[in-house]
């Protein structure tokens, strides 16, 4: 879906959308509320698609004496 496509779903300017894709625009919780909605989520379910996976190696040398 384009993003003119999406911000017409979701009531937001294509350009406010590229600006929080490209990370010059901070959303309110309402308009994170709106866009996972849009994409058929729960803000709930966004937020922890959002979370970073584990880097790798993480923990092992910690573990190392």
């Amino acid at each position: 879906m384009s993003q003119t496509a999406f911000g017409e779903k979701c009531g937001f300017y294509q350009t406010y959308l590229s600006r929080i894709e490209n990370g010059r625009a901070n959303p309110t919780l309402n308009a994170m509320e709106v866009i996972a909605n849009g994409l058929g989520l729960t803000i709930y379910e966004l937020f922890d698609r959002m979370k970073p996976a584990p880097a790798k190696g993480s923990g092992r040398a910690a573990s190392r004496g």
